[in-house]
This record gives C-alpha cells, structure tokens and sequence, in this order.
C-alpha cells in the first residue's frame, strides 16, 4: 500500500484549474456583492462596509458615514442573563 506524498504548504502552488476556479469564484462573488448594494440602494435601505478601520455606512445618496472604529467595542451593554 502506498502512501499519499506530503505537500508543504510552504511551497505548494495551485493548479492551473484551482486557480481558475478561485478566480472565477472571486467573480462571482464580486457581481452578488455588486448586486446586492444597488438593490439595496434601490430600496433605501444604507449598506455597511469597512473602510479604513472604521465601520462606514453608506446612505443610499451616497453620504458615507463612519460609525466606529474597528476594533472599538460597541457601546450597546449586553442583555443581563436571568
């Protein structure tokens, strides 16, 4: 019985098709996204995203607003267990 040769994660390169498929897995969640924040633009409704440390809103006038910084704990308290 043979064993399966061990890769090194160090140097293991992907496939042509790996990669191809990666890319195109890329693309494809690129349009969804794309998708999904002009229909949300359409709807009113303001998308949220991180940009430069900070959590941004976008209104759907295109005013961008920061709301805290990444990494800044909420200021909402936790609900009290009882």
């Amino acid at each position: 019985m043979s064993r399966a040769k061990a890769v090194d994660p160090e140097t293991y390169v992907a496939s042509d098709a790996a990669q191809h498929d990666a890319d195109e897995m890329a693309e494809i969640f690129e349009r969804a996204v794309r998708k999904a924040r002009d229909d949300n633009r359409k709807r009113g409704i303001p998308n949220v995203h991180v940009e430069d440390g900070w959590i941004v809103e976008e209104l759907p006038n295109g005013t961008l607003k920061r709301l805290r910084s990444v990494g800044t704990p909420a200021t909402a308290s936790p609900k009290k267990q009882s």
